[in-house]
């Protein structure tokens, strides 16, 4: 039980709370006897903020152990996922997690905004920490997520980018002849199957099953295993340069997936004259399947999404290529 007890000193009176809890003493002293009555009551009231003050977790542990916990156990090793985390552990990786408040989240935050980051990064920062509170109580039985009080930004829509079949046949035949040999595989690997860039860079030589012509990524986003299948022309391509053991797309001098080939792409994007994040690869894949008509839920097995919503964007495009067709059969009737 909390208590108050009045401490006579030769300057000044002062006001001492103390309390027992989870086998922890802690006191506070106060200059008011009212703010000490207030503190006291606190206590005695919220059992979480009387936690806080003495659960050993949060007092103790700080923020960047318990990121370098999360790490050690994380399976999906999605790499902006870890930067995010580490970005955390960087600005207030030394605070105990009691210590860190709404308005602390809050304010590190802004040093993203500040630093002209756009409201859906804040956000995705946001729910990293967040993600990391759930999996701090599930780990050590604390009911706190101070990143979850925080509010979402208003974000912009997702800006669709995806390539006309004219610009990717540019970019196919630029690729082909581009000074890094597997170039032109990946292009077409990627806007053939709209798979992940990790995904595809990942991928190793025992992953291909030629024979039903299919890729296995055990190594995704999500962190689900998916079969995924390859057409006739990646399959001839694939063949041309098979190898036993090692990684498709590895590194040209070491013994590891090529994942900083960025050179190159930005090299493939002048030489072609098109514009597009290779991400944009797999908006492109999803665009046109849904322009031929193709099922979303089709479409989200095929692009590994884990629920249909995220599939949703690309139905506009379908919407759009039926209304070119439209104008293109019917422009000219009720004009004669």
């Amino acid at each position: 039980m909390a208590t108050v007890r009045t401490r006579k000193g030769k300057r000044e009176t002062t006001y001492k709370v103390e309390f027992m809890r989870n086998g922890k003493r802690v006191a506070k002293s106060f200059k008011k006897k009212t703010d000490a009555e207030r503190y006291c009551a606190r206590i005695t009231l919220d059992n979480d903020f009387a936690d806080g003050l003495t659960n050993y977790c949060l007092t103790s542990l700080t923020l960047s152990d318990s990121i370098q916990t999360f790490l050690n156990q994380y399976q999906k090793k999605d790499p902006c996922v870890i930067t995010r985390l580490n970005w955390w552990a960087k600005q207030i990786g030394h605070m105990p997690l009691g210590k860190i408040t709404k308005l602390l989240v809050k304010n590190t935050l802004a040093i993203l905004l500040d630093s002209g980051k756009s409201p859906a990064t804040y956000n995705r920062y946001k729910a990293n920490l967040s993600t990391l509170f759930e999996f701090i109580k599930d780990e050590y039985d604390l009911d706190v997520n101070p990143a979850r009080q925080v509010k979402q930004l208003a974000e912009s829509k997702p800006k669709d980018e995806y390539l006309s079949k004219a610009e990717l046949e540019r970019l196919l035949s630029a690729a082909k002849a581009s000074k890094w040999d597997r170039l032109y595989l990946l292009v077409l690997m990627a806007v053939s199957t709209g798979c992940r860039r990790s995904e595809l860079i990942n991928l190793q030589w025992s992953n291909i099953d030629f024979k039903n012509a299919t890729a296995y990524l055990n190594d995704t986003k999500n962190g689900d295993r998916r079969i995924v299948p390859l057409t006739t022309t990646i399959i001839n391509e694939l063949k041309l340069v098979r190898q036993v053991g090692g990684f498709i797309f590895q590194h040209p001098r070491k013994n590891q997936p090529f994942r900083n080939f960025d050179c190159h792409w930005y090299q493939l994007l002048k030489d072609s004259n098109v514009s597009i994040r290779f991400h944009g690869l797999r908006h492109t894949t999803g665009s046109w399947l849904a322009m031929e008509n193709t099922p979303l839920k089709a479409i989200a097995e095929i692009l590994g999404h884990k629920t249909i919503q995220t599939t949703q964007r690309y139905v506009h495009h379908s919407t759009e290529h039926k209304a070119q067709e439209i104008n293109r059969v019917f422009a000219g009737v009720g004009n004669g």
